[in-house]
């Protein structure tokens, strides 16, 4: 196993789905006391989180140690992306319902960050890390190098 593999965690896919799922729901549940707020985000933030989160979740869980704050940021920057693409599909809109842009601006982007820092403490805690099987060990391979 090479130090980067070590250091940065596999993809765990039941882990993913599961803490992708459960990330909104663990925030609507711990912040329902400010004025209900977290609960209807979780319907309005879910197609945002699920089509733009994810594929940044995807890469970011590969790539980057699990650390709150890296999470948290990219969720903020896949959100900003979702905000772009919202304000151009609203623009070409004959109709343009600004109010609509702002709820999402407004609300999304704190939500955002503490969804995707809430799937890395989640992803975290259900990640099952790659083990060797017993009949490897640090010398075969060193072995086969040479």
């Amino acid at each position: 196993m090479t130090a980067r593999q070590e250091i940065l965690p596999t993809l765990d896919p039941i882990a993913f789905a599961g803490a992708l799922l459960l990330a909104p729901l663990l925030v609507a549940a711990l912040f329902f006391w400010v004025l209900l707020v977290p609960v209807f985000a979780v319907p309005f933030g879910a197609v945002p989180y699920l089509v733009f989160g994810t594929p940044v979740l995807l890469w970011i869980v590969t790539r980057y140690p699990l650390n709150l704050g890296t999470f948290a940021m990219g969720g903020f920057l896949a959100y900003v992306l979702f905000i772009l693409c919202f304000a151009i599909w609203q623009f070409a809109q004959p109709d343009r319902n600004r109010e609509m842009l702002e709820l999402y601006a407004l609300f999304g982007i704190p939500f955002s960050a503490a969804w995707c820092a809430a799937f890395a403490r989640i992803y975290r805690s259900f990640h099952q890390p790659v083990t060797r099987s017993p009949g490897q060990s640090g010398q075969a391979s060193e072995r086969t190098k040479s």
